[in-house]
């Protein structure tokens, strides 16, 4: 049978084994702590209701059956400064004044001075914001012209979580607006947020992971593939609950994008100009459709193949005219227009439609076509309403090709994630993410008149 305190599981034989009342308020009132050892090697264990003191022989199986938050360390009456319990041991000196019982060694002593256990931020403290719940109307006017959409209402009064996300590049403007959302709304709920950059080096998720947990977050998120199944398996084991946006993983609660509805959303704002232009100027030409992915994205090839099968069902194109692009390097726009440089020329009298999983690949395509002088024969969305869309809509040499791009809101996507994550540890339920709004040339600076100055 298992005792769960505070994120805290502890087996109730090794608790009944080790617990003595506690003698300060203080100490009721926090969370398990464990403190360094002191004299003869003994170090105390509080809950909201008790003081254990142990010795460094319980270390490894009190270890093996909790999550420890704060250590603080313990010399006497004398405290140190606070130092953080890596999850998988103590690595502490062990002094040799024991007394054996039940194969555990604990060590009560009315001589100790025991000084109340302290709490570090994001273990038990409580963010004091006043009674009810924050409403949409206050949401939609902290975020200024973002105007979030609230997918959960968070207590104004709760505990102030320790969150953590591995951003898979914060030099990506759809990433970089991700963590920009994240912190906003962390510092506007009270939460603390730690954010490790892969620089889209995805090998070092792991370590990243591992840099973090040192830490104790309550919650671990990633996205856009930055968390793999090997590190998602070690959160588990670490019993840490993972949050992921724009993915799914098992293992991991998830929540973003629809990818089937932004693929087809995608082909839907495409096909009036292609009719249009088969009326006219492509009259006669073979239409074809290149959905520009990325390697080892399952939502990116979700959200392509989506379009894919939208455009056969609309437009009538074949199976055989629908080609999956796949970039090689970790420069989206650059990577983009070399590749669909290659397949424009290997397409020297097709007209093409472009579709993507997101907004720099298509900007990359863009070029490609401007610098081919093939302008004329490409019409492309993007996905992601992210600053390199809102730029390219702006630019009048892209007028003739880009209609528009779907928006994800980056921004808002961030902030959502740190009331979902507020959700997911309070076990409480959150809405859907939802996309329903597409940038145009007409209509980015009403959307976006903080970056309008970059036309």
């Amino acid at each position: 049978m298992r005792r769960r305190l505070s994120g805290v599981t502890l087996s109730g034989a090794l608790s009944r084994l080790l617990t003595v009342p506690t003698a300060t308020p203080a100490a009721r009132a926090t969370s398990l702590i464990v403190t360094r050892p002191g004299a003869g090697g003994v170090f105390s264990a509080c809950t909201r209701h008790s003081t254990s003191f142990l010795t460094g022989a319980v270390r490894k199986p009190l270890t093996a059956h909790t999550r420890l938050s704060t250590v603080t360390a313990l010399n006497r009456s004398k405290i140190y400064t606070p130092l953080h319990l890596q999850r998988r041991g103590l690595y502490m000196p062990e002094n040799t004044s024991r007394r054996r019982l039940g194969g555990l060694t604990v060590v009560v002593s009315v001589a100790l001075v025991l000084t109340a256990c302290g709490v570090e931020d994001g273990s038990g403290e409580m963010v004091e914001g006043g009674k009810g719940s924050y409403t949409a109307a206050e949401v939609a006017e902290a975020t200024g012209t973002y105007k979030v959409r609230s997918l959960y209402a968070v207590p104004k009064t709760h505990e102030r979580y320790r969150l953590a996300f591995i951003n898979p590049s914060t030099s990506f403007p759809f990433f970089a607006s991700w963590s920009q959302g994240m912190k906003a709304a962390a510092e506007f709920y009270g939460v603390d947020l730690m954010e490790a950059d892969l620089a889209f080096k995805y090998d070092q998720a792991q370590s990243k992971y591992d840099d973090l947990a040192v830490k104790q977050p309550d919650l671990v998120g990633g996205g856009g593939s930055s968390l793999n199944a090997p590190t998602v398996a070690a959160a588990n084991r670490d019993e840490t609950p993972v949050l992921l946006i724009d993915g799914a993983m098992k293992g991991a609660t998830d929540f973003g994008i629809n990818d089937r509805q932004v693929g087809e959303l995608a082909v839907e704002q495409l096909t009036g100009p292609v009719k249009e232009k088969q009326k006219s100027a492509w009259k006669g030409r073979k239409l074809i459709v290149a959905g520009i992915s990325a390697g080892n994205c399952p939502p990116c090839d979700a959200r392509v193949n989506a379009a894919f099968a939208k455009a056969q069902a609309e437009w009538g194109v074949s199976k055989s005219d629908t080609f999956r692009l796949v970039p090689p390097g970790t420069d989206p726009t650059a990577a983009a227009q070399d590749t669909f440089t290659d397949f424009l020329t290997a397409h020297p009298d097709d007209v093409v439609a472009v579709v993507s999983y997101g907004d720099e690949p298509v900007v990359g395509a863009l070029n490609a076509a401007k610098s081919g002088r093939r302008d004329q024969d490409v019409l492309a969305v993007a996905n992601g309403g992210d600053t390199a869309a809102r730029h390219a809509l702006r630019d009048r040499a892209n007028q003739d090709m880009l209609i528009g791009a779907i928006d994800y809101q980056p921004y808002a996507e961030g902030w959502n994630w740190v009331e979902a994550a507020i959700a997911t540890l309070r076990a409480e339920d959150f809405a859907e993410y939802q996309v329903n709004r597409v940038l145009t040339a007409d209509n980015v600076d009403k959307y976006y008149p903080d970056d309008a100055g970059a036309k």
